[in-house]
């Protein structure tokens, strides 16, 4: 682990328990959300950097970009013709924006994809590429049901039409999730004795974390408990059958 890198998450672990006041004590320090974006965009970096340490360069830089641009794509649609996610609009909160597009939001999809691949390739390491993504876009969606009382109910970063969350939103990040999966897995060309080694998922297992603890906490405290037990449950179940499935295949 890089000297850089852990400079970088340790800023970010910091800022968890800050985030976490400025969203749990009322309208006062609301004002102070716009933080939200340096979080993300942390986040991104620590991920793009640890990416760049996992595997050849250009791939690396390639697939960035094409997931970086399809997420703008996918978000810019969905803005402007409720497609393929639901209606729903971006606040100002996560400011600066293109298009009606928070350019944190493009990063966020970033990060969530690489780490959720890179969670789930560690795991099933030498399993089939189809176990590997699908894993991973169901530990995506998994993420989504944590984030969405969270980022739209309790914080306000999106508003629903009509305030409810569609099924098609949960659907839709499925999709995508498996698209974003099978990119990493097609292009990216890995170095592949890293995978062998347990230290190596600390860094994305860090990053799943940090989002974890911090949706679940909030959406507790603000009263969104059953769709934070789905979003606990079926990460959990990805992770423990992911381990028990390696575990039998090493056998």
């Amino acid at each position: 682990m890089s000297k850089t890198i852990k400079i970088l998450v340790a800023v970010l672990i910091i800022m968890l328990p800050v985030g976490l006041f400025l969203m749990l004590s009322g309208d006062t320090w609301k004002q102070y959300l716009w933080t939200t974006n340096i979080f993300l965009a942390l986040q991104a970096v620590i991920t793009l950097i640890f990416l760049l340490s996992a595997a050849e360069t250009k791939s690396v830089t390639i697939t960035s970009i094409i997931i970086l641009i399809l997420a703008f794509i996918i978000e810019y649609i969905g803005v402007k013709s409720g497609y393929p996610f639901g209606k729903y609009s971006y606040t100002n909160t996560l400011s600066p924006s293109l298009l009606g597009v928070p350019a944190a939001i493009t990063l966020s999809w970033f990060s969530v994809s690489v780490n959720s691949f890179l969670l789930s390739k560690f795991l099933l390491f030498e399993s089939k590429s189809v176990y590997i993504i699908l894993v991973s876009a169901l530990i995506i969606l998994g993420i989504d049901f944590l984030l969405e009382p969270f980022a739209s109910a309790v914080n306000g970063y999106w508003i629903w039409g009509g305030g409810v969350i569609p099924f098609q939103n949960y659907l839709s990040w499925f999709i995508a999730g498996l698209l974003f999966s099978y990119i990493l897995n097609r292009l990216v060309i890995w170095n592949r004795t890293i995978f062998e080694n347990i230290n190596f998922i600390t860094i994305p297992a860090i990053l799943i974390l940090v989002n974890i603890l911090q949706f679940a906490v909030v959406n507790v405290v603000s009263g969104h408990i059953l769709i934070t037990l789905i979003g606990l449950a079926l990460i959990s179940a990805c992770v423990l059958l992911s381990i028990k499935f390696r575990e039998k295949d090493e056998e």
